[in-house]
């Protein structure tokens, strides 16, 4: 896996390049704009050329953007809709302006699932038309099932992609502390087997594109989301070991969400470095 953390943008993009250097972070995420907010100042030339320096300069090939956690693809028809209509189609936009190749999104709150689905599927199709030219897909996350959330379970995601007519820009990034939280508990040898096997048969496995790595304050089947430092958690370093190491996933980048970047990647690849160490010893 290519380890990486999510880098603040403040005092412009091209800083996140500095703080990935600073963090070790071989991947990273960023958002394009404020999480908290419906609007954001375009982004300009001097932006994008800036940004591109820094990128070259930085040799970092994998970068992922996260949408902002205001947006609900899953509203019904009205001035909620409408606005995340229009900011999910801007972040779109602005991915493609960056040449950010995926945007990470959560799939979105309603009460009845198979008509939340049908909403989602509706807006991804209408943001992927409206954002013309940018050829930015879209990376759905699984979530912890907290409230009405959508997505977390692995069969809505597939029921997602049925309904869709935007299957082939979508993908998978999976998110470990939700997988847990939501009752995937991947904490034995059989629980980290059964994950993958459910994640194949459902979304497919070739879809995922990225990892959220996040331990787990809570414990599994809790359905709250509530982050921990790597190994620290109920998920633990053992199993972030095997997932680190799994030679499925050696060219996908996972990112770490959390306070202290820099120790986490740490911790990670200390757990990615034992196995090399073993195997060769072996």
């Amino acid at each position: 896996m290519i380890l990486g953390a999510h880098e603040s943008t403040a005092g412009g993009f091209y800083r996140a390049f500095e703080h990935a250097a600073e963090d070790r972070a071989l991947a990273i995420q960023v958002f394009t704009r404020s999480s908290r907010a419906w609007r954001a100042p375009p982004i300009s030339d001097a932006d994008v050329e800036a940004w591109d320096a820094a990128r070259r300069a930085s040799g970092i090939a994998h970068v992922l953007c996260h949408d902002s956690y205001l947006i609900n693809l899953a509203a019904e028809p009205g001035d909620v809709r409408e606005k995340s209509l229009e900011a999910f189609t801007d972040e779109l936009v602005r991915c493609g302006r960056l040449g950010i190749p995926w945007l990470v999104a959560h799939p979105g709150v309603h009460a009845t699932e198979e008509r939340g689905l049908r909403l989602v599927a509706e807006a991804l199709d209408a943001c992927f038309s409206a954002a013309k030219g940018a050829g930015t897909g879209v990376l759905l996350e699984n979530t912890a099932g907290q409230g009405a959330s959508l997505g977390w379970r692995f069969p809505q995601l597939a029921r997602l992609l049925e309904l869709t007519r935007s299957e082939a820009r979508l993908g998978l990034c999976l998110d470990t502390c939700h997988a847990y939280a939501a009752g995937h508990d991947w904490t034995s040898a059989s629980g980290y087997a059964a994950l993958w096997r459910e994640v194949d048969a459902t979304v497919g496995l070739a879809r995922l594109k990225a990892f959220h790595l996040n331990d787990s304050l809570k414990p599994a089947g809790c359905r709250v989301d509530r982050h921990e430092q790597i190994g620290k958690g109920c998920i633990g370093a053992e199993a972030f070991g095997w997932l680190v190491r799994d030679e499925r996933f050696a060219a996908i980048p996972g990112v770490v969400e959390l306070p202290e970047p820099k120790k986490n990647v740490a911790r990670l690849r200390k757990l990615q470095g034992r196995l090399e160490k073993s195997s060769k010893s072996g």
